[in-house]
This record gives structure tokens, sequence and C-alpha cells, in this order.
């Protein structure tokens, strides 16, 4: 599998894996010279107006995630999306301190991170593999909400709402990165759905 998967991925009927080689990042550090531009990502355009749209990551193909590697979904104002001063949201799995974490990015010029516990979303019984369902939404008013699947319960759990994002055209899609000097890594994409809502 590889780039000529994006289609059939966007489809919903396909699978997608991106590989992040060391240093691949997509952050801005507020009060550094940190700007990475340069995760591998796959990205489809959005119409004006609300959506849906959700995906399962496979984090890691069987190989214990390193320091900062990561996987998720991607959010993008518009096709600009990683470009120096752009506006966009990342939201997935990344390990920190030797645990898997839920982890987002919301980026307004520089990026503000947060992170929160994965156990509950981790479709696999471990703290270094990872398997989990998210989903970004936009409202009518062009709030962003970040929400996990659960896995005891199915229920989506909100983790993260953004906002004045705009209802604008913008680019949805998935992302991986192996910050610093993580190694490099692979990440599967699959069960991608988009749906316009009220």
């Amino acid at each position: 599998m590889g780039e000529d998967d994006t289609e059939e991925f966007f489809k919903g009927t396909g699978r997608l894996r991106l590989r992040a080689e060391t240093g691949m990042d997509l952050y801005q550090r507020p009060g550094t010279e940190y700007t990475r531009n340069d995760a591998p990502l796959r990205t489809i355009a959005t119409p004006e107006g609300a959506f849906a749209a959700a995906a399962r990551i496979t984090a890691t193909q069987g190989v214990a995630l390193g320091q900062f590697q990561q996987a998720g979904i991607v959010f993008g104002r518009d096709a600009a999306a990683t470009h120096r001063n752009a506006d966009w949201i990342k939201a997935g799995v990344e390990r920190y301190n030797a645990r898997l974490r839920a982890s987002i990015v919301v980026t307004k010029a520089v990026s503000e991170w947060g992170l929160a516990p994965l156990g509950p979303f981790n479709r696999i019984d471990s703290d270094s593999l990872a398997e989990f369902d998210i989903r970004i939404k936009r409202d009518a008013g062009g709030t962003i909400s970040i929400e996990m699947k659960e896995v005891a319960s199915g229920e989506w759990t909100l983790l993260r709402e953004s906002y004045q994002w705009g209802t604008a055209p913008a680019v949805i899609g998935v992302y991986c990165a192996a910050p610093i000097d993580a190694p490099p890594f692979e990440a599967e994409f699959s069960n991608f759905s988009f749906i316009t809502t009220q």
C-alpha cells in the first residue's frame, strides 16, 4: 500500500499507509525557531459548512511507538494547512514519557499541545501499540470538536473543543510524525467517513 491508495481510502473502501522519517513533524513551537511542516499527510477538500469526519488509526504496525511518535487526523483552515503561520489541528495518539496518550495540537500561528490517557479508546490492550477511532466535527458556528470512541461502550467521547474556525471550505485528512530524533515508523489508516451535517 502507498500513495496510490489515497483515493480509495477517502472513499471509505481502502486502507492508507504513511511513513514518517526521523525528524518529520507538524508543529510550531511558540517562542522558538522550531517550525516543522514536513510530516507526511494526505488531505481532501471539505465543502463549506458543518461536517463530521472519522477514521481508524493503527499506529505502529506491530512496533512499539518511540518518544513523540504520533499518528492521527488533521484539519486545516485552508489548503495551506502545512505552511508557516497557517491554522490547523492535529489529533490522535502520541507516545510521551513511555506511555501512549491521546494527543491534540491546536495551531493558530503557534501550536498548543495537550494530552489525555488513551486507555479507554485503545482497541489493543497494550501500552505500546495503538488502534483507535477518532472523529473531528465542525458545526454551523465554526466550532471544531475532537472525539474518540470508547472501546467498552462504543460511545464517542469529547476531548477538545476549539472555537472561531469559520465555516469556509477547508481540508481534512490523516498524518503521522516522528519529531526530533524519534525513529521512523509507519501508521495505517482505514474506515474513513465524511458527512455534511446541519
